[in-house]
């Protein structure tokens, strides 16, 4: 395989431990976060989906309950125009299935055009779950923790908490460790990787939720260290096992 088209990770430890994610996605920190027209709401939470590679459009999402009496978080309203007005009559979404899903057949970009398919939430205690087919292709989906034991992304109490989860099935991708112990010094470690986009907001991340790689492409991951004596060191390894 050409070394063009194999996806470089580095894994840069100032000691024998896992580093804080910060390549990619660090302008998503700076959106204005404010929405331009709300419906009546009783007891909402926030998130907001940014779509494709250019981070052009802002998608929020707000459940509610559809009455104060309500047990439960039962009503969407998505704002599928982009125009941060929550109010027109096809952004409310009340449907569900008996597992807690929103869903949404198709959903258009509306700066680009390009349609995805199968767009759900998944609202389940403790986690709130975002998934999409992009292009109608491969499935994506937001969001991930480091470490499942840290919980998986809720929505914010207002638009100010609101995780954002950054839909791009198109690329570069970046790279999220997922359930990995410390490297143990002069013994094996399972490195195990999600590969998709980083968000803003705990748990966050955004994943290929399927094998989205071709069978001869794989991950190069170059890990650099320091050893016993001070001296920078570098070690290479193929990680080519799919879970």
């Amino acid at each position: 395989m050409d070394a063009s088209r194999r996806l470089i990770l580095s894994l840069a430890l100032l000691a024998i431990g896992w580093p804080v994610a910060t390549a990619g996605g660090q302008e998503l920190k700076r959106i204005d976060r404010t929405i331009g027209k709300l419906p009546q709401l009783h007891e909402p939470l926030y998130a907001l989906a940014i779509l494709g590679a250019k981070k052009e459009t802002r998608m929020w999402l707000v459940v509610d309950k559809s009455s104060p009496q309500s047990t439960q978080h039962d009503v969407l309203f998505i704002d599928l125009d982009g125009d941060g007005d929550l109010t027109a009559e096809n952004e409310r979404v009340s449907h569900q299935d008996a597992e807690g899903h929103f869903k949404i057949p198709v959903l258009v970009d509306p700066k680009s055009g390009v349609e995805h398919t199968d767009f759900s939430l998944r609202l389940s205690p403790g986690s709130h779950m975002l998934s999409v087919r992009w292009r109608g292709g491969h499935k994506i989906g937001g969001g991930y923790p480091v470490d499942p034991k840290d919980g998986y992304m809720q929505f914010g109490k207002s638009p100010q908490e609101a995780p954002i989860v950054w839909l791009n099935g198109d690329g570069p991708f970046r790279f999220q460790p997922w359930y990995n112990d410390t490297l143990a010094i002069g013994g094996e470690t399972d490195v195990k990787l999600f590969l998709g986009q980083e968000g803003v907001g705990a748990n966050a991340f955004c994943a290929f939720q399927e094998h989205v790689l071709p069978e001869d492409e794989f991950v190069v991951a170059i890990l650099i260290y320091t050893d016993k004596d001070g001296k920078q060191r570098e070690a290479t390894s193929n990680l080519d096992l799919r879970c």
